[in-house]
């Protein structure tokens, strides 16, 4: 509808069916309209940028952070969807582990059905997987939608298996409060706002006919527990006035410290201008 109502200047869109979205691309193209793609890609379409994330690299950045912090060898398995973007993740993730030491137990990756009346939760098709693989290391999640159900499924889970290694893609606020209280390992997020800002400048000089790149990146961010030895550590709410106490403090002591130096300073000054007046006075004697 809006390629036919021709009452926009440009699309920016995110693909979850990379034949339907090129369809759609091409037929934007086709009526003079630019069209970018953010977040997931049709790289075979007529698009003319993709903006977002390498995802290939997400993914092989879950890898390194699984093997540079956690453990260097074992057995993993794949959480993940049907989605051209998820699809590099896994790819990057194997790219990594696949030739460093882990091997990808059967089963895996795990993906929820197509259809909704046949759908299981993905934590449900976890539980599933460690009954028929409980020797199972780690589990690398594409993308935090299991962490995020809200109905304590994913603790709950996390609880039973309290040796398993679980690292996910995105840091959303629920995410990383999930890592906050021991219930995820690691996070590799995205930049969801660079995203969105980029796509708008992307698309303003489109509008006025300049050259854009094929592919214009947004960074990553890595988050890893660092309390390994205590993995369910529930976060007070008082944790950020104790924050602002520990930041005061340190102000504090700045200060001191400034207010000492600069007595020191007067004292110095005083006594020399003191010995100075002195000479003075018995060269004026004499």
């Amino acid at each position: 509808d809006l390629i036919s109502s021709g009452s926009v200047d440009g699309i920016s869109m995110s693909v979850i069916d990379e034949a339907v979205a090129t369809e759609v691309i091409d037929s934007a193209v086709a009526a003079s309209i630019p069209i970018i793609t953010f977040d997931s890609d049709a790289p075979s379409s007529k698009r003319a940028a993709y903006v977002g994330t390498d995802q290939e690299l997400l993914g092989e950045e879950l890898g390194n952070l699984l093997m540079t912090r956690f453990a260097t060898s074992g057995k993993y398995a794949v959480v993940s969807n049907v989605s051209p973007n998820l699809f590099l993740r896994e790819k990057g993730v194997r790219n990594i582990l696949n030739e460093n030491g882990w091997s990808e137990v059967s089963g895996s990756p795990i993906h929820t059905a197509e259809k909704a009346h046949e759908s299981r939760t993905h934590v449900e098709l976890m539980y599933d997987l460690m009954v028929t693989q409980p020797d199972i290391d780690a589990m690398l999640l594409t993308l935090g939608r299991p962490m995020r159900a809200g109905d304590g499924s994913w603790e709950r889970f996390v609880q039973q298996y309290p040796d398993l290694l679980i690292l996910s893609a995105d840091s959303m606020p629920d995410q990383i409060d999930i890592l906050n209280r021991g219930f995820v390992n690691g996070l590799v997020g995205q930049q969801p706002v660079d995203m969105g800002s980029k796509s708008i400048d992307t698309l303003l000089a489109l509008s006025k006919g300049k050259a854009v790149e094929d592919f214009v990146a947004t960074s990553l961010v890595i988050m890893g527990r660092v309390n390994e030895g205590t993995p369910y550590i529930q976060v007070e709410s008082s944790s950020t006035d104790n924050r602002t106490m520990g930041y005061a403090s340190i102000i504090l002591m700045v200060l001191l410290i400034l207010s000492t130096l600069a007595l020191v300073a007067m004292a110095l000054y005083v006594h020399k201008m003191n010995g100075t007046s002195s000479i003075e006075t018995e060269l004026a004697n004499t």
